[in-house]
């Protein structure tokens, strides 16, 4: 698909950002287009996996309120060993790496600031090939992936 999105798309889009529960027959109400039409692009944007309808946790409101960002050094080798078995982990909630400069980074969640650094020190500083850590409790967010929609043209 790339950025083949036009203003429907868009729209669509935005009304799922909204309520990803809201019906194409509320939807189509809204943007003056079919019901159908709306069906059919929806699950287009689905298929082509230009997004992706799912149930998302506030890890604050079921008592996982420290979210913590990761800054791992790694021998370059071990950078996509350690992201991946980072990834395997629950308490892990974002990975991605870069392969050629020896850098994992991560975001973790956990109940405690002390249970955030038990888990560096428990689970990531053990890791083969991991040389150092540094690791910054987030305060606040502001924006994340979850709200981002494309820039319209």
């Amino acid at each position: 698909m790339g950025s083949n999105l036009d203003r429907l798309d868009e729209r669509i889009i935005t009304l799922l950002q909204e309520d990803g529960r809201m019906s194409s027959r509320v939807m189509a109400q809204r943007l003056g287009a079919s019901d159908r039409t709306v069906r059919y692009r929806i699950n287009r944007l689905v298929r082509s996996g230009a997004i992706v309808i799912a149930a998302m946790v506030d890890p604050t409101v079921i008592g996982w309120p420290i979210s913590a960002d990761l800054k791992i050094s790694v021998m370059p080798q071990a950078a996509r060993r350690v992201g991946e078995h980072l990834g395997n982990l629950n308490e892990v909630m974002y990975v991605s790496l870069n392969e050629r400069e020896g850098v994992v980074l991560a975001t973790i969640l956990a109940r405690s600031e002390p249970d955030a650094f038990n888990f560096v020190k428990a689970v990531v500083l053990p890791l083969e090939g991991v040389i150092k850590v540094a690791t910054t409790i987030e305060t606040a967010y502001i924006k994340d992936a979850a709200g981002w929609s494309p820039p319209s043209d």
